[in-house]
């Protein structure tokens, strides 16, 4: 069964409400899906437009390659138009991820758009800390390691967001970062001179492309230096 999305133009310069010139319009969405979920499987969807003058269509996303357009992109008034979608599966060179594109629907004033973000099911993601303490030497350290599990790529990992939380201030945390193969979260910690124990809370999330935020958090305890009270001298 066919989805239609309805975008209605309507010119409110009678009305007082707008100063516009009399090119401008305004976009109402009445009964309007901004959202078009699709299945992993291949296929087409055609969407229903309704304007009051001339209008085109566009896929925003310049690396949304398993998403087209089907035929005309253009029209005036009522018309339609199609895209079609690859299967989104699990392959040698792809996760077969859960994934997002976003169609722009433009007037032809060009001020006045509406993007339908088109979601494709498949493979959730996942992304958590797979021990809930690390425990650290005193000793400075350049790079410190909290084991991941993930079946997100090295390219995601550039929208990797971390935080930390420690009663000792977190200046003893930095250079956040995480292993090419997704394997562990990297960071680098100063030496402990404080005489005490440091402890913090390391989080990372994750914004996935249907909007859903992952969260995982991992505790670190750095240790204090070892003393030499009860032990013989040695000559």
């Amino acid at each position: 069964m066919k989805k239609y999305i309805y975008l209605t133009l309507a010119a409110l310069l009678s009305t007082g409400l707008l100063s516009c010139t009399k090119e401008e319009t305004v976009v109402e969405t009445q009964n309007t899906v901004e959202e078009i979920t699709v299945t992993a499987d291949e296929g087409q969807k055609s969407v229903l437009v309704r304007t009051s003058g001339r209008w085109n269509v566009a896929i925003e996303d310049a690396d949304a390659d398993w998403i087209s357009l089907v035929g005309s992109t253009s029209g005036a008034g009522e018309g339609a138009f199609t895209f079609a979608y690859d299967a989104n599966r699990p392959t040698s060179v792809s996760r077969g991820l859960r994934r997002a594109a976003h169609v722009v629907v433009t007037t032809g004033d060009m001020f006045t758009s509406k993007t339908i973000v088109v979601k494709q099911a498949g493979v959730a993601p996942t992304l958590f800390f797979r021990q809930e303490l690390v425990e650290l030497t005193s000793d400075a350290q350049e790079v410190c390691r909290l084991p991941l599990d993930s079946n997100l790529s090295y390219k995601d990992a550039e929208s990797f967001r971390f935080g930390v939380v420690s009663p000792q201030g977190t200046d003893w945390l930095s250079n956040f970062g995480v292993s090419k193969d997704l394997s562990s979260i990297t960071f680098s910690c100063t030496e402990n001179t404080t005489g005490q124990a440091r402890v913090a809370s390391v989080s990372v999330n994750y914004v996935d492309a249907w909007g859903q935020i992952l969260v995982s958090t991992c505790g670190v305890q750095q240790g204090v230096p070892a003393t030499d009270e009860g032990e013989p001298d040695v000559e």
